[in-house]
């Protein structure tokens, strides 16, 4: 018998039972007595007590051990890039600006075969390699920017992502898994092509991929149909 025990005696009061004395008498408190804790035989609680009593017991709660720093997610792939949005969105950002100072490159053999080459103007040709340095020292300084940003953010995908799936594993119920250890390795591994999915270079080629489309109009403006030669060499280079 765990004590303490409250005792339902007649006429409603109660009773704290509190321990069993070596005479075999009780240590009881009353809900009406003034002075405290009382000894009484067990045939004067018997006379009372009306059979009923109520039992305490501790109150077992599981802890959750899962780390703070390790957000939750409900759509486990869509919330944690949700999570990054600020850094891909500056990652965006950027890499629109390298692809917009990649044209100074054309663009300036454009002019010094136009405009210095046949009129021998040396100081403008100083004034366009100036700017081609400029404009290349900004388009390394953002080209790093982008790395770190899309380091960073991949790194967080990946321990949140590899948080969620070992939380997954750990808390799935025997009849949900699959039936062979193959299978269940299989789909481990296919979660790891994920998450190399989500690598800096990967996610570089993605983002830069939409701005090839620029790069053609920019050609196709100033070169017409010259554009025809990218468009074409860029599925040879898929295929092959």
């Amino acid at each position: 018998l765990n004590l303490p025990v409250m005792l339902i005696l007649n006429n409603g009061r109660t009773a704290i039972l509190r321990r069993f004395g070596d005479d075999g008498r009780l240590l009881i408190l009353p809900s009406e007595a003034d002075g405290g804790e009382q000894w009484v035989s067990r045939e004067e609680l018997a006379e009372n007590y009306s059979g009923q009593a109520l039992f305490a017991r501790p109150r077992h709660e599981l802890e959750d051990l899962r780390s703070p720093l390790v957000p939750r997610v409900e759509a486990w792939f869509r919330d944690t890039l949700k999570l990054s949005k600020w850094l891909y969105s500056d990652a965006i950002l950027a890499s629109f600006l390298i692809n917009l100072l990649g044209l100074m490159v054309p663009l300036f053999v454009m002019q010094t075969y136009d405009r210095v080459v046949p009129n021998q103007a040396t100081s403008t040709l100083w004034v366009l390699s100036i700017g081609l340095l400029i404009g290349t020292g900004f388009e390394l300084a953002l080209r790093v920017v982008r790395a770190h940003l899309l380091d960073t953010a991949g790194k967080k995908t990946d321990v949140i992502l590899s948080a969620t799936l070992f939380e997954r594993i750990t808390g799935m119920s025997m009849k949900a898994r699959p039936a062979t250890i193959g299978g269940f390795a299989q789909s481990i591994h296919d979660f790891q092509g994920l998450r190399e999915f989500l690598t800096a270079v990967t996610l570089t080629s993605l983002i830069d991929l939409p701005f090839a489309v620029l790069m053609l109009v920019v050609i196709g403006l100033l070169g017409g149909w010259l554009v025809v030669i990218p468009l074409l060499a860029f599925p040879i280079t898929i295929l092959f």
